[in-house]
C-alpha cells in the first residue's frame, strides 16, 4: 500500500474499533516511515528503548501499540500488546 494511503488508512482508525486498527497496521509496508505513522497516531506516549527506539502508543480501550525502529525513521515491527502478550503486525 503507498505510504500516504496507509497515513489515510491509519487516520480514520483512530476512532476505529480494534480489529480495525490491527487489519490497517497489517497493511504497514518495507517503506512506511516511523514519520508517516506519527502523522496518524500522532506523537508516541513514550520511547522505552534501549539500543533501539521502541515507540508506545497506547489504545483506547487498553493495551498499547509498540513500533520498533533502529534509526528512528525506519519500521522494524508493529506489536500490538495487550493483556501482557504481544501480536506481530508487522516485521521486517
Amino acid at each position: 500500500m503507498h505510504p500516504l494511503l496507509l497515513a489515510s488508512a491509519l487516520a480514520m482508525t483512530l476512532c476505529a474499533s480494534r480489529p480495525q486498527i490491527v487489519q490497517q497496521l497489517r497493511a504497514t509496508t518495507a517503506v512506511t516511515t516511523v514519520a508517516e505513522l506519527e502523522v496518524t497516531l500522532g506523537a508516541p506516549a513514550r520511547d522505552i528503548g534501549s539500543g533501539i527506539h521502541i515507540y508506545v502508543y497506547p489504545i483506547d480501550g487498553g493495551g498499547e501499540v509498540r513500533v520498533g525502529s533502529a534509526d528512528g525513521a525506519t519500521v522494524l515491527y508493529i506489536r500490538l500488546r495487550e493483556n501482557g502478550h504481544d501480536t506481530v503486525l508487522f516485521r521486517r
